[in-house]
């Protein structure tokens, strides 16, 4: 249930001491907390220009990717500095590798960073694309392109050492054509923008069990 957040003082002050509600709150970093995807394009570019958050599908997905870079630089790698960019016409957002954690990798951030044990031996380029699904450890990983790994359940990952050099992903803008064609897929449309896969590197494991990768 949700209420206007200006309510809330009023109800929980409604009894005086000692009878009154004790109050305590939590503060989290917004990045991990608040990315609201409710705007259209059009308006997220206003948005944006006025100094307001995007509050879009593409500031929302790209909070996602900073977040999740957030927490390998948590847990000691190497990734370039935060960045902005533009794209589809959306000023001042999250610029940083692509990194895709799901829910079976993170279920928890505290799981994230103990399946990145790797520290500073894991590391990504700005434009790199990486993307774990499963019950994963990353030990050492130097990462400049795309590289997706997934593991079924039961099947544990080890990543010793992996070394992936390729053309990657890449963020192509949608053309006003394509934009305003129907035929382009809706999602797509609310983006401005598709993801390009020229090239990656796919390691699936389908077996339950334990499964090094060990390129050294």
């Amino acid at each position: 249930l949700e209420c206007m957040m200006q309510d809330l003082p009023w109800l929980l002050h409604r009894h005086a001491p000692p009878h009154a509600a004790p109050v305590s709150f939590t503060a989290m970093d917004g990045a991990f907390t608040y990315a609201p995807a409710k705007n259209s394009l059009h308006e997220a570019r206003k948005n944006a220009a006025a100094g307001r958050s995007p509050a879009s599908a593409s500031s929302a997905e790209l909070s996602l990717y900073a977040a999740n870079c957030a927490i390998l630089r948590l847990a000691g790698a190497a990734l370039p500095p935060p960045a902005e960019a533009t794209v589809a016409g959306v000023i001042r957002l999250p610029a940083t590798p692509w990194v895709v954690l799901t829910p079976a990798f993170k279920p928890s951030v505290g799981i994230a960073l103990s399946r990145f044990c790797g520290g500073a031996a894991i590391s990504l380029t700005a434009s790199s694309g990486l993307l774990l699904d499963g019950d994963i450890t990353v030990h050492s990983l130097s990462l400049d392109g795309a590289l997706r790994i997934s593991a079924v359940r039961g099947a544990r990952v080890t990543v010793r050492a992996l070394r992936v050099r390729n053309a990657g992903w890449r963020v192509r803008e949608l053309s006003p054509e394509e934009a305003a064609d129907e035929a382009t897929p809706e999602v797509l449309r609310l983006r401005g923008y598709a993801l390009d896969v020229l090239e990656e590197r796919v390691l699936h494991f389908g077996v339950p069990g334990e499964h090094i990768v060990d390129e050294a």
